[in-house]
């Protein structure tokens, strides 16, 4: 009877562990396509990228990253609000670190056509 629990536990990390397994391998695979479809544009000559950008996609991604383990881990350990939080906590400033890699773009494209605007008419 003991022994069964014991094979029963193994089996359940086995395959948890298998499972996270292919998460990180699909997620490896999701983050280099990523990174060479932008490598790609930018050797074409239609995405400019600022080392800004690339600072804030680094931490974006790491945080995102650190954000899945550890929610993962915390639901394998059965601690649902300690899981939510970590989303909370974790996941939104990764959220807002990845999208301010596309408003301040856009927010100086703003500021330089205000100004351009301004210099023509005076």
């Amino acid at each position: 009877m003991i022994q069964e629990e014991a094979d029963v536990e193994s089996k359940i990390k086995y395959i948890t562990n298998g499972g996270e397994v292919m998460l990180w391998l699909f997620l490896g695979i999701i983050i280099g396509l990523g990174l060479g479809v932008v490598l790609t544009q930018i050797r074409a000559g239609r995405l400019n990228v600022k080392w800004y950008q690339w600072v804030l996609a680094v931490i974006s991604v790491a945080m995102m990253l650190l954000t899945i383990q550890n929610y993962i881990g915390l639901k394998m350990e059965i601690e649902s609000s300690a899981a939510n939080f970590v989303l909370l906590a974790m996941g939104l400033p990764a959220v807002v670190l990845a999208g301010l890699i596309w408003i301040i773009p856009m927010i100086s494209k703003g500021r330089k056509s205000a100004s351009g605007g301004q210099n023509a008419s005076t």
